[in-house]
């Protein structure tokens, strides 16, 4: 091989070491030590200087502080609007839900909670939503046997898709802690009572729901008599 290539590598093999060899050294860093006296050279103002900004507290400067005049977050005007009493679900739709029941990953002779949803991977992320609502998108095809579910919300074709498989479908509120304790059981040695909407829009929300599924039951009832 020419020997003008053999160099860069014999310089290489000058600088290899092993692990053994490694040292610590400037891996570790220590405090500086202030207001320890004046033979500390970090004594009296602790190397702050006189006055100023940064001789208080920490020193610290915000990164969008502009010396006093109006912020540039402060100059643009705001735009768009989010309801901070808005409710984030989980969609399910009810064709999925028939593909895991005929792929027996759901079982359909009990009834179908959020955490059997939710177990049998059917929903995914519900760290930062507030339940599971099912929505109908059932084609013809589609066969959706007899299933009780028990979730947050559904659509009224969700409902009626359901009630025409001859399944019901049951409202259940749930707050923050109730739905992780619904989730993760075993994490909740002292069971928390059920939550109960708090909110004047979720008190509506489901009187006004739980009133019209009472309404649909008394009608199937009075037309099967």
């Amino acid at each position: 091989m020419n020997s003008k290539l053999l160099q860069p590598l014999q310089s290489l093999r000058l600088y290899s070491t092993s692990i053994d060899k490694l040292s610590s050294f400037g891996v570790i860093h220590k405090s500086k030590r202030l207001g320890r006296g004046r033979s500390s050279n970090k004594g009296k103002t602790s190397g702050r200087g006189q006055n100023g900004q940064k001789s208080r507290g920490d020193g610290k400067v915000a990164p969008w502080f502009e010396g006093g005049q109006t912020p540039l977050t402060k100059r643009f005007p705001k735009t768009g609007f989010h309801n901070y009493n808005q409710n984030n679900y989980a969609t399910m739709p009810l064709s999925r839900l028939a593909q895991w029941i005929h792929q027996r990953r759901i079982d359909p002779s009990q009834t179908i909670t959020i955490r059997d949803i939710v177990n049998s991977n059917l929903v995914h992320g519900l760290s930062k939503q507030n339940g599971v609502k099912i929505l109908s998108d059932l084609n013809p095809t589609t066969q959706l046997p007899p299933v009780h579910i028990e979730a947050s919300s559904a659509s009224k074709t969700a409902i009626e898709a359901i009630e025409a498989a001859g399944g019901s479908f049951t409202y259940k509120y749930f707050n923050k802690l109730s739905l992780r304790q619904h989730l993760q059981p075993h994490k909740f040695p002292t069971p928390v009572k059920e939550a109960a909407p708090t909110k004047k829009s979720d008190i509506l929300y489901y009187e006004r729901a739980n009133k019209a599924m009472a309404d649909r039951a008394s009608k199937r009832a009075a037309e099967l008599s």
